[in-house]
C-alpha cells in the first residue's frame, strides 16, 4: 500500500517537498522570499545586507539544498516553506480606509 501511495502522489510538490524534511534558517527564508520575486541579487543584498557576491553563494546553496529545477518550482517552494510574515491592518485599513 505505501508503494501506490508513493507513486499517486509522486508529481505532487507537497509530496516531493515533505520527503526532503526540508528546514530553513531565517536568513535562508528571507532569501526564498525575494528569489520567488525574481529580485536580483544586488537588490536583495540592498534589502537585507550583504554583497551581491555573497547573495549569489547563497541562492547557489539554497537551489541545490532544495533541489529546485525552475523559477516556478522556486515560487512553490517559497509558499511553502517561507511565507511572508502575516501582517496587522488596522481597522482603518480593513474596511478601505473609512471611519
Amino acid at each position: 500500500m505505501e508503494h501506490l501511495h508513493s507513486q499517486t502522489n509522486a508529481a505532487s510538490p507537497s509530496r516531493l517537498a515533505d520527503e526532503r524534511d526540508v528546514i530553513l534558517s531565517p536568513r535562508e527564508k528571507q532569501l526564498l522570499r525575494r528569489f520567488a520575486l525574481g529580485k536580483s541579487d544586488r537588490v536583495i543584498a540592498c534589502e537585507i545586507g550583504g554583497t551581491h557576491q555573497r547573495i549569489g553563494v547563497q541562492r547557489k546553496r539554497l537551489i541545490e539544498k532544495l533541489q529546485i529545477q525552475s523559477q516556478a518550482q522556486l515560487v512553490i517552494f517559497a509558499d511553502q516553506f517561507a511565507a511572508w510574515p502575516a501582517r496587522r491592518t488596522s481597522g482603518r485599513e480593513r474596511d478601505g480606509g473609512k471611519g
